[in-house]
Parts: C-alpha cells; structure tokens; sequence
C-alpha cells in the first residue's frame, strides 16, 4: 500500500475566501497553527482536514478528499469519504442528492479539476 494514503491537507481561509492548502503526513503530524499560518494565527482558520486516498489521476496528481474528478464523458464527480460503509467514494450529483461509486481500479482516467473549495469548480 502506498505512504501517499498517509497523507492529508489542511484549508486554510481568510474569513470566508480560501487562500491556500497545507500538506503534511501522519507521520509528521498536523501542523501547528504558528507553522501553518506565521506570526497571526488568529487572520486565519483551517476548515476539516482531508485525507490523500493513495491513488492518482490521469495527470498522476495525488486525489484528495474534496477533489472534483471529471470522467472520460465530461462528468465531474465530488471525492467523498462515506462514513457507511467507511470508504472513499467519487459521487456525481443528481437532483438534489449523490450517486456515488467507490474507487476501483479508474481513478487514473479521471482527471482533478479543482476541489471544493475554490469558486466556480462545481
């Protein structure tokens, strides 16, 4: 199994704009806040940490909880983690809920074209 599972990433914000991630391992352990956002931590907050799945797309980027994947067919497809059963799932969204696959073996003829926190990605 890959380290890259270990892996996770942080959002940070500005109020309510997103401005950047940061990236750091289990190993290592998260961040602290002084680390992650300098001298004045308190202009800044981080939303829920989101975990690497291991796999990688068709550009190899690492795919993140909270990614945007966009299939062969131009469907784009939000990264979730389902608490039942626990495990990573693409979902593409209909009407007002998600029709959600779980990873098998086409993460890497997908394609991360953002995630959930920047504008204009959905």
């Amino acid at each position: 199994m890959s380290n890259d599972r270990f892996k996770f990433r942080t959002p940070v914000f500005i109020g309510d704009i997103f401005k950047k991630y940061v990236y750091w391992d289990a190993e290592d352990g998260r961040p602290t806040n002084i680390e992650m956002f300098g001298d004045s931590p308190t202009a800044f907050c981080c939303g829920d940490d989101e975990q690497c799945l291991g796999l990688r797309d068709k550009n190899r980027n690492l795919i993140y909880e909270g990614d945007w994947l966009l299939d062969n067919n131009n469907n784009k497809h939000l990264v979730m983690f389902l608490g039942s059963p626990a495990s990573f799932a693409y979902c593409k969204e209909e009407d007002t809920r998600y029709a959600c696959t779980f990873f098998q073996k086409n993460a890497d003829k997908m394609e991360i074209i953002g995630n959930v926190h920047e504008q204009g990605v959905k």
